[in-house]
């Protein structure tokens, strides 16, 4: 399995959720989507996660892209995913690197 490294929140790591910065996301490389960029990186799904710090609010999409051999996230890792990130009060881009080589 491909582990991303970069700018890696501890707290969440441990529960297999990994931080990546923003720039990625949004896609750096000339001629490349934010999607080919994580796929070079070897992250197979994304939940998007964005409320407020207070935990008032929390919108959560989790989708995965088309690899080969893609694993579904279980059901219950994205409710963990969910419970963490209220329990913590992050808002930000959260990625789940699931695929297996």
């Amino acid at each position: 399995m491909k582990t991303i490294t970069t700018n890696i929140n501890w707290k969440l790591a441990r529960h297999g959720i990994f931080q990546i910065n923003r720039w990625i996301y949004q896609g750096a490389y000339p001629g490349k989507t934010a999607e080919q960029e994580l796929q070079r990186l070897g992250v197979a799904a994304v939940i998007n996660v964005s409320g407020s710090l207070d935990n008032s609010v929390i919108n959560i999409e989790c989708y995965s892209y088309p690899f080969p051999d893609l694993k579904l996230i279980p059901v219950p890792v994205v409710k963990e995913v969910i419970t963490k990130i209220a329990e913590l009060g992050i808002c930000s881009k959260v990625f789940v690197p699931i695929a297996t080589y």
